[in-house]
C-alpha cells in the first residue's frame, strides 16, 4: 500500500471518528474525562436498571397471577395420580388374591413385577407430591415447573408400567376366544 493511500484511509478514519460523540466513546469504557459525560452516563445507568427493576416487578406479578393456577393445576395432577394408584391398588389386590386361589401355576416374576411398579409409583408419587409446591418468591420459578412436569410424566410412566403388570397377569387367566366362523 502506498504512503498515499494509507494517508487517505487514516485521514477518513479520523475524519469519521470525528463524527461520533464523545458520550458514545465514554460508553465503550473510556473514562470520562468531562463531569456532564460522566451524570449522562450515570443517568442512562440509572435508567437501564430501573427498567430492569421494573421489568422484574411486572414479571412478578404475572407470575403471582398466574400462581394460583399453576398451584391447582398441580394439585389436580397429584389428586388424579393418588386416585389412579387407588384403582389399581385395589384392582392389584384382588388379581394377587384371584392368582392365590387357582390351581393353575404363575410365573413368580410376574407377580414381583407387579409388586416392584406398585413400589416405583409410591415412591415417584411422594417425590412428586414435593414438586408440587410452587412459589414466585423462588430463585427460579420455571425450573419448579421444569421439574414437576418430569415428576408427572415420570408417575404416567409408572402407572402404565403398573397397568401392564397387572395387564400381563390377567391375560393367564383369560380364557381363549373361540371363533365363531
Amino acid at each position: 500500500m502506498s504512503i498515499g493511500k494509507l494517508i487517505v484511509a487514516l485521514g477518513l478514519v479520523l475524519g469519521v471518528s470525528g463524527f461520533i460523540p464523545a458520550t458514545a466513546l465514554a460508553h465503550l469504557g473510556e473514562d470520562h474525562t468531562n463531569p456532564i459525560e460522566a451524570r449522562q452516563h450515570e443517568a442512562t445507568t440509572n435508567a437501564r436498571e430501573d427498567a430492569k427493576a421494573r421489568l422484574s416487578e411486572t414479571q412478578k406479578d404475572m407470575c403471582e397471577q398466574r400462581a394460583t393456577n399453576i398451584t391447582t393445576i398441580m394439585g389436580r395432577s397429584v389428586k388424579r395420580a393418588e386416585n389412579f394408584g387407588s384403582f389399581l391398588t385395589t384392582m392389584s389386590q384382588r388379581v394377587t388374591n384371584f392368582v392365590k386361589n387357582q390351581t393353575k401355576p404363575v410365573d413368580p416374576a410376574l407377580i414381583t413385577a407387579l409388586e416392584q411398579a406398585q413400589a416405583q409409583f409410591a415412591t415417584d408419587l411422594a417425590a412428586m407430591k414435593e414438586k408440587a409446591v410452587f412459589s414466585c418468591n423462588s430463585d427460579s420459578p420455571k425450573e419448579q415447573i421444569v421439574a414437576f412436569q418430569q415428576a408427572h410424566r415420570t408417575i404416567l410412566q409408572d402407572l402404565k408400567n403398573w397397568r401392564l403388570a397387572l395387564k400381563d397377569i390377567i391375560v393367564l387367566f383369560k380364557p381363549a376366544q373361540v371363533d365363531a366362523s
